[in-house]
Order: structure tokens, then C-alpha cells, then sequence
């Protein structure tokens, strides 16, 4: 028996060329790896999102804590809110207390420009004057006076209307400076006029023979005349009226079929006619 084994052993020795026979290894994973793997991926988010969020809230519930038991930090927010609104408001207090001026200013300006007093040239009075005993026409009375269209009265009003007839005609740049009478003193007329009034009446004489000249046109007549008066209302500016009339003839002086044989018109150099603003020198 011993001697057969011998033998085998010694077969095996006579029969080894010296390589290593390969024995292929073979690896046996548990069954369920694969599972724990994927459910370990799956709670790994799940186990750090979970604490960073219990500390999260944690501290904020810390924080809110210190607030609502810190007194102070009340009163502080407290009056910056209160200080934040009382800003705002008085801001919206000013637009509004502004919108309201200025709404009140141009109601204002809207009911004085309606109310306050307009003065104007009033319409020309002319009145034939009549010989006693023959009955003829020998002249012709002229009536100049002021009219307050508003509907409130004048305030320190002052007028002055003047008269010139010469040969020649007025220049282009004539001024319409105030002119007295010989031994009138130079002093503008006070004068007061009611709503829808007229006033200040200034009034001359033409004859038959003056007429008779202007429409030959050797003899020259205007007249002009200003106003200056305040408005009843506070803080009133100043107005001022001027006119200025030139003398025209329109039929033939002395035909008693003439019922008014002149007219005044407008004169023509620029502004002789204006009011406020309108004037030069005002």
C-alpha cells in the first residue's frame, strides 16, 4: 500500500513542469449588497438635511427669543416705525397743503378776473348846441368819462384826460403825456366809480368853424386820456387804462340834415390804446 502511494507521489513529481495549474477565484457577494448600497445613497441627504435643519430652526427660534424678551429692542423698532410714518405723513401733509394753495390761488385769480373792477373809455357824448334866437347849430358839445364794467368798485382811482387841435397831426412816436389847461394845476382827478357806473366826465366845445377846418384837413383835434385805480381785493396790483380819440368828419358840418356830422376814432400810433399790461410804461 505505502508502496503504491510512493509511487503516485513520485508519478506526480516526474509529471510537474513547473507552472502553477490557474484555480479561478470566485468572489460571493451577499445577495443583498446592491440593496443596501442604493438605500444607503437614498438616507444619506435625508440623515444631513435633518440635523442642519433642527439647528436651523433652533437658532431662529433662539433669536426671536432674545427679541421678544428684549423691551428695548421693541421701543426702538417701535419709534423708528412710528418716526418712519410721521415722515411720510407729514410729506403727504405738504402735497396736500400745497395742491391746496395752489388750487385756492387759482380759484382766486379766476373770481378776481371775473369780479374785480375794469375801468374803460366810456361811449362819447355829444350834445348839439343851438343858437336861442335863430335856432341854428353854432357848436357842439363833447363829452369824455370813464365806465367800471366789473362788478366791484374802484380803489384810489385817478384819471386825467387831455385835448390838443393844431394844424398839424400827431407824430408816429407821440407819447400822450398828461396835458393842462394854463393855470390848471397838474394834478390827476380823484375819482370813485360803483360797479357798472360811469364817471369822471371831461367835456370841451367844438364850433362850426373848427369842424369846418378838419374836414379840410388843415386842423387837427385829439384827445387822451388814462386811469389808474386799485381792485377792492388784498394785495391788488395797479390797472391802468389810456385812450386816445381822433376827431373824423363824417357828413357836411352844419346841414341840418347831418344828424352827427363827426366821429372819433381811434388814433393810430401803436398803443395809444391799451390797458395793464398792454401799456408801455405800465
Amino acid at each position: 500500500m505505502s508502496d503504491k502511494l510512493n509511487k503516485n507521489v513520485d508519478q506526480e513529481k516526474t509529471d510537474y513542469d513547473g507552472t502553477d495549474t490557474e484555480v479561478p477565484l470566485v468572489i460571493h457577494h451577499p445577495a443583498n449588497a446592491d440593496a443596501a448600497n442604493s438605500r444607503e445613497q437614498r438616507e444619506f441627504p435625508q440623515n444631513h438635511i435633518k440635523p442642519s435643519f433642527q439647528f436651523l430652526c433652533t437658532t431662529l427660534l433662539w433669536l426671536w427669543k432674545g427679541i421678544i424678551s428684549n423691551d428695548g429692542l421693541w421701543i426702538a423698532a417701535a419709534t423708528i416705525i412710528i418716526a418712519v410714518a410721521n415722515i411720510k405723513y407729514t410729506q403727504y401733509a405738504a402735497k396736500q397743503w400745497t395742491e391746496m394753495r395752489e388750487s385756492n390761488s387759482i380759484n382766486r385769480e379766476a373770481l378776481e378776473s371775473v369780479q374785480r373792477a375794469f375801468v374803460s373809455e366810456a361811449p362819447i357824448s355829444i350834445t348839439r348846441i343851438d343858437d336861442r334866437k335863430t335856432a341854428k347849430i353854432v357848436g357842439w358839445s363833447v363829452s369824455f368819462s370813464w365806465v367800471n364794467n366789473g362788478s366791484t368798485p374802484t380803489k384810489d382811482m385817478t384819471s386825467h384826460v387831455s385835448v390838443r387841435a393844431e394844424h398839424t397831426p400827431l407824430p408816429s412816436n407821440f407819447d400822450f403825456p398828461d396835458e393842462w389847461n394854463e393855470g390848471q394845476p397838474h394834478i390827476a382827478t380823484p375819482t370813485f366809480i360803483a360797479p357798472k357806473a360811469t364817471a369822471g366826465s371831461f367835456s370841451f366845445s367844438l364850433t362850426e368853424g373848427a369842424l369846418d377846418q378838419v374836414r379840410a384837413g388843415t386842423y387837427f383835434i385829439n384827445v387822451w386820456g388814462r386811469a389808474r385805480y386799485h381792485d377792492i381785493f388784498v394785495n391788488s396790483p395797479e390797472h391802468v387804462t389810456k385812450f386816445c380819440a381822433q376827431l373824423k368828419i363824417t357828413g357836411i358840418p352844419g346841414d341840418p340834415r347831418t344828424i352827427i356830422p363827426f366821429q372819433f376814432d381811434m388814433c393810430p400810433q401803436l398803443r395809444s390804446t391799451c390797458a395793464d399790461t398792454e401799456c408801455v410804461d405800465h
